[in-house]
């Protein structure tokens, strides 16, 4: 066994890992050169994880005058099932909250001067780059008492919350993935300004949500000065969760990966010869510590050593059982002495026994008072003790901060909570061994009668703040076996998990919830059936958009199914609401002909309910699946009715929504004054609420406005604030499009190396995130600068990876596109045979579009036919379908793309028959290139346009030689 050690918060010593100690100072030197580390400390129950790591900190804070440190804590009972549990602790501390930390000793008082030192800062990098954590990881109204009245004025702490409480529908457009994003980017923002250590401690307890967001962070710091380190038993880890494996385990697996083995594991296994001397090494450094000066000879040290087997915990508890019954005591003059022989069999046969020994020597009213703290968890209220035990709450707080805790070393202050005007006395078990020592030694029916008790006093004590509770008291309830008690907290605790996007943990408490109403269904009387079908329907419908959010489409659709049979049963208004589900649903998997079915009759039953916002969501989604389908017109018209149906019910984020919607739409058919209208207004009033999301959209829509009429530079200050705004907030949807629109930007202008590069990075965050559609865009794209470079093979394989994937979506606006990037790449190649595939592509691009409302690839997809037919020698049929494409240009004024793309093609096949209009061809060509250039405000982009683009040289060229 190698050496163990120990120290306590509590005894201040510490001894034998000074190679530990060694390997984490080293990792902290490579962080604070500015390359983040990730690193994981294990090994079983008491083997000291825990003061390694904080004896380390300790140490670090001693050297290193600026560093932080933030710990957060898993819980063994409820930390499954609370919502990022670690990471909410360690933000609370960054953002200044310490005095739970300082109660328990877990901060130190140079530590939580520097936490509250940074509070201005904190609160700065919260509200810029972490909006959407308010609410959701830390309460609001708690940052203003952290903060306190002059930084929260100072800051504009408070004004900011008032308009975000104003916000009508908050969190709109947002995702687990930019929960995590949002959190990676504020503490990438703190480490600006101090170097940071994060602990994650007992991480065998963490929730899936936590082990998630630990690999994103994990992911994002490699060039920040931060820190983490996660605490965790392995053989808790290995034995997996709910017969599956274990979420940390993954999140391990790739970070040792990305980072290199840096696990030190306390726990590993020593040559067999050495394993006695190790024991007895610790025995010796540890009693030389704590018990010096001594007369303890090397016969009882190896006494100690083999009884423990030089278990850090062990050890420590086992000297203090023999001081508690005046077996080894301090003597005047001699120090600490044996007062009389201690033998094998005198010590506890198991070294569980100590901790057994120890407990079991304390008189029944103190045993019972832990017994009940041991109910609640690893954490316990002494109102709750008090309650349950029938005692006074002073004196039940005495016997725990006096006798249990300063006494007996077993228990510990956690601090005092507010809770309205009253305050809760919080402690915690000294370590988790003597919380199940104390669990497991009550039978099964005296622990369901305790958890029951327990769960009441929750109850009382939390009155009508017990859903900030749920997942503790449906915790006790379920064990006290009390379901139908425990059902509402169950639902309460999903709904916390849904806020917080812990999408699995939402859709654990649903399901236990739903299995108990189910029961309830089987078993009830005619007159009861319908309270239980409602209460169904509402856990399903609650349920049926986890599984939206999670993409689970099998779940979701089954989830419909029984919601609709229901609704059947219950009235039109649960008709309605699955209706309208049904739609999103159908849209999402894009069978747009059930969606718009499902949208009508919902849309029939909103409007006979008088419901404004309803109807104005589903119009939404009627117009959403119009768009997809290419009917913009139709699309539109329910664009604007939802508009204003928003307007009317006050849900001005939604109607900012649909505006930037509309313009979009305007966009795409080419109304470039009319799309500048609606995404402005957008814009605007999504600033007013403070509506992040749909900013960066406006942002970006603008941008792509600008880019369609030639102003590449105004397009790009656009875009490059929208992909600002995108990467602050975390939203990597909006990243990706953004990303997309910036290369095709610097496309334009002729720079395909960073058009390259960044359709390469769209590509990368598009299969990171399993982003179909960013991904389709950014082949796509990929193809497009590929061929504009003279790179046709690769813009072939990009092109030809893009239809595959987009022909199983069957969103046509992508699948046009792909058809007339390839028509037009086969054509400019000029290889033999390729004007067949020029033709065939050309021909689908038309297809497609007249399947939908976009003009522009009609146009666009007869000058390519039309130059197919050329490379054909096929001049006839080139002239007649070149003249269309020219002609429907004209009669629809202008497109989205390159007008002069089509009058360049028609002057080609023109010039070939020999016949005199291609000199006009020609010059309209060229008067709109040099138009478009003029409002290119940047020389050097001007420049680039009118010089690297393969076609703008090409039109300049050809004018030249017909001057």
């Amino acid at each position: 066994m190698a050496p163990k050690t120990m120290t306590t918060r509590y005894s201040g010593v510490f001894v034998g890992r000074e190679g530990e100690l060694g390997q984490l100072h080293t990792l902290l030197e490579r962080t604070l050169a500015g390359k983040g580390q990730v690193a994981f400390v294990t090994g079983e129950a008491g083997s000291g994880k825990t003061t390694l790591v904080h004896q380390f900190c300790r140490q670090a804070q001693d050297v290193h005058t600026n560093l932080v440190v933030a710990t957060g804590q898993c819980d063994a009972h409820t930390g499954a099932g609370t919502p990022y549990l670690p990471f909410v602790e360690i933000l609370r501390l960054l953002t200044g909250d310490v005095a739970g930390g300082m109660a328990d000793e877990t901060v130190s008082e140079e530590n939580a001067s520097r936490l509250k030192s940074g509070v201005r800062f904190s609160m700065d990098a919260l509200m810029a780059f972490g909006p959407d954590l308010v609410d959701v990881l830390v309460p609001g109204s708690g940052l203003v008492v952290t903060a306190g009245t002059f930084i929260a004025e100072q800051t504009g702490l408070s004004d900011w919350l008032q308009r975000k409480i104003k916000r009508q529908q908050p969190g709109a457009g947002i995702t687990q993935e930019n929960i995590f994003e949002q959190y990676s980017n504020v503490i990438h923002k703190l480490a600006e300004s101090h170097p940071l250590i994060l602990i994650l401690d007992d991480l065998q307890w963490a929730d899936a949500g936590s082990c998630q967001l630990l690999f994103r962070l994990g992911r994002r710091i490699e060039d920040r000065p931060v820190l983490i380190l996660g605490t965790y038993r392995p053989n808790d880890v290995a034995a997996g969760r709910d017969g599956g494996r274990h979420p940390l385990e993954p999140v391990t697996a790739e970070l040792t990966r990305y980072y290199g083995n840096a696990r030190i594991d306390l726990d590993r296994a020593p040559a067999e010869s050495g394993a006695a001397d190790d024991a007895f090494a610790f025995v010796s450094a540890y009693t030389e510590s704590a018990y010096s000066p001594h007369t303890l000879d090397d016969d009882f040290l190896h006494l100690i050593a083999d009884r423990t087997e030089g278990h850090p915990l062990f050890v420590v508890e086992l000297l203090r059982d023999l001081e508690e019954r005046g077996w080894l005591a301090h003597v005047a003059d001699a120090g600490w002495t044996l007062t009389q022989s201690v033998t094998f069999e005198a010590l506890p046969p198991r070294v569980e026994g100590i901790i057994e020994e120890r407990i079991g020597r304390l008189d029944e009213h103190a045993q019972e008072t832990l017994t009940i703290g041991a109910v609640e968890g690893d954490e316990f209220t002494a109102q709750v003790v008090a309650q349950v035990q029938r005692s006074g709450e002073r004196e039940v707080v005495r016997r725990l901060s006096r006798e249990l805790g300063r006494r007996h070393q077993l228990v510990a202050e956690r601090g005092v909570e507010r809770l309205g005007r009253q305050r809760l006395y919080r402690f915690a078990f000294r370590h988790s061994l003597f919380q199940a020592h104390l669990y497991n030694a009550v039978g099964d029916i005296d622990r369901s009668l305790l958890h029951e008790d327990v769960g009441l006093a929750l109850e009382e004590v939390y009155g009508e703040q017990a859903d900030d509770i749920a997942v503790a008291l449906s915790h006790h309830f379920s064990e006290a076996g009390l379901e139908e008690q425990a059902l509402p907290y169950l639902v309460a605790a999903g709904d916390r998990a849904y806020r917080a996007f812990a999408n699995q943990e939402a859709v654990d408490c649903y399901s236990r919830a739903l299995a108990i109403v189910d029961e309830r269904l089987v078993s009830a009387r005619a007159g009861e059936a319908v309270d239980w079908q409602e209460q169904a329907f509402d856990i399903l419908d609650k349920r049926e958009e986890v599984y939206d959010r999670l993409g689970e489409r099998d779940a979701q659709a089954a989830d419909l199914k029984r919601m609709l049979a229901l609704a059947g049963e219950l009235g039109e208004q649960q008709q309605a609401e699955v209706h309208k589900r049904r739609s999103h649903y159908f849209w999402a998997i894009s069978d747009h002909e059930q969606a718009v079915e499902s949208a009508s009759r919902a849309l029939s039953l909103m409007q006979a309910r008088g419901d404004v916002l309803g109807e104005g969501t589903v119009r939404r989604n009627l117009g959403r699946s119009a768009q997809d389908t290419g009917q913009y017109e139709a699309a539109l018209e329910q664009f604007l009715s939802a508009a204003d149906l928003f307007e009317s019910a006050g849900a001005l984020e939604l109607r900012a929504n649909v505006l930037i919607q509309i313009g979009s739409l305007h966009s795409e058919l080419g109304r470039w004054e009319e799309a500048l209208r609606y995404l402005q207004q957008g814009l605007s009033l999504s600033r007013e609420m403070d509506a992040k999301w749909e900013q960066a959209w406006a942002l970006d829509n603008i941008g792509i406005v600008h880019a369609c009429v030639g102003d590449y530079s105004a397009a790009m200050d656009y875009s490059r604030k929208a992909l600002s705004l995108a990467q602050t907030i975390g939203d990597r949807l909006r990243e990706v499009t953004n990303l997309n629109n910036l290369a095709l930007i610097s496309a334009c202008v002729g720079d395909y190396h960073q058009a390259i590069e960044m359709g390469e990075t769209a590509l990368a965050v598009s299969r990171d995130i399993r982003y179909r559609s960013g991904e389709v865009m950014a082949l796509i794209n990929l193809g497009g600068f590929r061929r504009d470079s003279g790179q046709y093979e690769g813009a072939l394989q990009d092109l030809a990876a893009a239809l595959e994937l987009v022909k199983q979506s069957r969103e046509l606006i992508l699948i046009v596109d792909c058809y007339y990037n390839l028509a037009k790449t086969y054509c400019l190649r000029e290889q033999p045979g390729d004007e067949g595939h020029t033709i065939e592509y050309a021909r689908e691009t038309i297809t497609t579009a007249e399947q939908t409302d976009l003009d522009h690839y009609q146009v666009l997809g007869r000058s390519w036919l039309a130059k197919g037919y050329l490379n054909q020698d096929n001049l006839d049929e080139a002239i007649v379908t070149s003249t269309q494409a020219v002609e429907h240009l004209e009669e629809i004024g202008a497109i989205e793309g390159s007008e002069e793309e089509v009058y360049f093609n028609h002057f080609r096949i023109l010039q070939a028959a020999g016949q005199p209009q291609a000199a006009q061809a020609l010059q309209k060509a060229e008067k709109l290139l040099h138009e478009k250039a003029e409002q290119i405000s940047d020389p050097a982009l001007r420049r680039g346009y009118l010089e690297q683009v393969p076609l703008n040289r090409q039109i300049l060229r050809a004018a030249e030689d017909h001057a």
